[in-house]
């Protein structure tokens, strides 16, 4: 039994520490390329980011046999979490081989050469990591004009390695950052949706000349911006009327804010009998990538006493780009808590938007989904000329 089914299929093991989970990989050893590697990268690739944060410092608090090795695995892990193209790097080094612990590339052809180390405690030959680079631009690996080093470094007080880039020829070459500001950088991610930001996140963790810090001010303006918007789509529901003439103007409802995407996701995770891992705020993804899920929920509204009940969401046109890279993905509409969720494949979902209304203002563009409850079941409102649509097929 491989570690993966012994991590779903025992769920007691969650709570051991990181070197007793990992004893369970194989014969307990890592080697490059044997099952014992192959069964924990394949485990990494199926937890949420909370168990790469707890077993990164597990490995930091405790010395035990390969906890170098397996710290090595698991930042490589939050490197494609953060959307990094990664080549996991060897163990141990090789005459034959190049020796970087990670290689990752991004989506605009940056190539990162990373090396992990646990602490700063001892000095580092940075000469070393950049022959690493010089060879892997030579034999074609990486652009020779788009390359730089990050070295990922499990405990603080690096200021003489700091002092150290600073002094040296590969001061424009090299980023240094804490395993803690890697994890963050992820958990920042991971609450936010626009692709711009996320892009420019990445883009932290490769060497720039900031005598103008104009591009930090915008990731900061863009981020606040981001987290902005969905405390918007939270608290002031837009829902528009269909009827009466008094009713047409747009209702601000003001609303505590409500969050049970995860619950959500636990019930589509076990419906669709999937992993699920979480890539945005609201997008979830197979570990492959096969399959995508955009999860939004809704507090229930009742503008009149014993009038219907109705769900508010916005679905953003980034969202509908992104779920169509894939045949199979869905649209997840939690309706009040995750007892009653929507899930709608997108290939059906996409072409009913020209039946609903949209707003566009400057870079914001989002259609109004509106769930409305009658005694015939659930229905998705749209322009007032249209049939609205039932839903009911789509309840999980």
């Amino acid at each position: 039994m491989s570690l993966l089914d012994i991590w779903n299929k025992s769920p007691e093991i969650r709570d051991k520490h990181i070197k007793q989970i990992f004893g369970f990989a194989g014969d307990g050893k890592l080697l490059d390329g044997n099952s014992t590697s192959i069964e924990f990268r394949e485990l990494l690739s199926n937890v949420s980011s909370s168990y790469l944060a707890q077993f990164s410092n597990q490995c930091l608090e405790e010395k035990f046999d390969n906890s170098g090795f397996v710290l090595q695995d698991t930042v490589n892990e939050i490197g494609k979490r953060l959307g990094f193209e990664v080549t996991n790097g060897l163990y141990r080094g090789s005459s034959r081989k190049i020796g970087f612990d990670g290689l990752w590339k991004s989506s605009a052809g940056d190539s990162i050469v990373v090396e992990i180390k646990t602490s700063s405690t001892y000095s580092i030959d940075f000469g070393v990591v950049a022959n690493y680079k010089n060879k892997l631009i030579k034999e074609g690996t990486v652009h020779p004009d788009k390359n730089s080093i990050l070295i990922v470094v499990g405990r603080f007080d690096t200021g003489g390695w700091e002092a150290q880039i600073r002094g040296s020829k590969y001061a424009w070459d090299i980023r240094l950052i804490s395993v803690e500001g890697l994890i963050r950088l992820l958990s920042t991610k991971e609450n936010l949706d626009d692709p711009y930001i996320i892009t420019k996140i990445r883009d932290i963790l490769v060497p720039k000349e900031y005598t103008r810090v104009d591009s930090i001010i915008d990731l900061v303006f863009s981020t606040a911006e981001d987290i902005k918007e969905d405390h918007l789509g939270e608290t002031e529901e837009e829902v528009e009327e269909e009827t009466t003439s008094k009713e047409k103007e747009k209702e601000s409802i003001k609303v505590i804010p409500v969050s049970f995407h995860q619950d959500c996701i636990q019930k589509v995770e076990k419906h669709l009998e999937i992993t699920l891992i979480q890539e945005s705020r609201t997008i979830f993804k197979t570990p492959d990538g096969k399959k995508l899920i955009s999860c939004s929920v809704s507090k229930e509204h009742q503008k009149k006493e014993k009038g219907p009940i109705r769900f508010w969401f916005a679905f953003h046109k980034n969202q509908k780009e992104y779920l169509s890279t894939t045949q199979e993905s869905y649209l997840a509409l939690g309706c009040g808590s995750s007892r009653l969720i929507f899930l709608i494949p997108v290939l059906q979902f996409i072409p009913l938007l020209e039946k609903l209304h949209k707003t566009k203002n400057g870079n914001r563009e989002y259609w109004h989904v509106n769930i409305k409850q009658n005694t015939n079941g659930y229905h998705l409102q749209t322009k007032r000329e249209l049939k609205n649509i039932t839903l009911d097929k789509y309840i999980i």
